[in-house]
């Protein structure tokens, strides 16, 4: 896969399985977490799907960031570390509430334990890849920043990124987190290549 087209791919895939979610509200009642399970059973599926390829296509972006932005310091195999932990976030939270809902679906469980699977998708995944994404963004960043491989206000860019996506309501920054990563490739590929070794 092209680099260029990986950073673009996983940002477009996320956006469409964050789409797919959106009626999904934060830390609701136990019955609505449930009706929500149940309602959206089918979109839980098709994006666990989205977020696979979009978490694949995260890892394959940050590899090859990581062997253009290689510091000698451990700062952009830090970055790649982020993707695999975001990718493992992402699917996790899938691989529970994938079954969870299809039970809620049959009727085989109750609301206070729909609400776990709800709690992990939404909150608990959610979390998890913020911090994945912002340790992504952040050593990326820096590592550009410090060896010159990134233009400065977008190593800066990414660095506010990395520092939102640690904040409380870092659920409305994920999708820049992975719009930062899409632009990486095109940021890279501009540098002399003497930069870029």
């Amino acid at each position: 896969m092209d680099f260029k087209l990986s950073g673009l791919a996983s940002f477009a895939l996320f956006g469409a399985a964050a789409f797919t979610l959106r009626s999904a509200t934060y830390m609701p009642d136990p019955a609505e977490a449930a009706a929500w399970l149940g309602e959206t059973a089918a979109g839980i599926t098709i994006a666990a799907y989205l977020v696979g390829l979009a978490g694949a296509a995260l890892v394959w972006t940050a590899g090859r960031a990581r062997v253009l932005l290689d510091d000698g310091e451990g700062l952009a195999t830090i970055g790649f570390g982020g993707a695999v932990a975001a990718l493992m976030a992402m699917s996790t939270g899938f691989f529970v509430a994938i079954p969870q809902a299809q039970r809620v679906v049959d009727g085989q469980i109750d609301a206070a334990t729909a609400t776990i699977a709800y709690d992990a998708l939404i909150v608990g995944a959610g979390n998890v890849l913020a911090y994945g994404l912002a340790l992504l963004v952040g050593a990326f960043a820096l590592a550009g920043l410090r060896s010159s491989a990134l233009r400065p206000w977008f190593g800066w860019t990414g660095i506010v990124v990395a520092v939102a996506l640690l904040t409380p309501i870092q659920y409305a920054f994920g999708l820049f987190g992975f719009l930062w990563v899409a632009v990486l490739p095109f940021q890279l590929s501009e540098q002399p290549a003497e930069v870029l070794v």
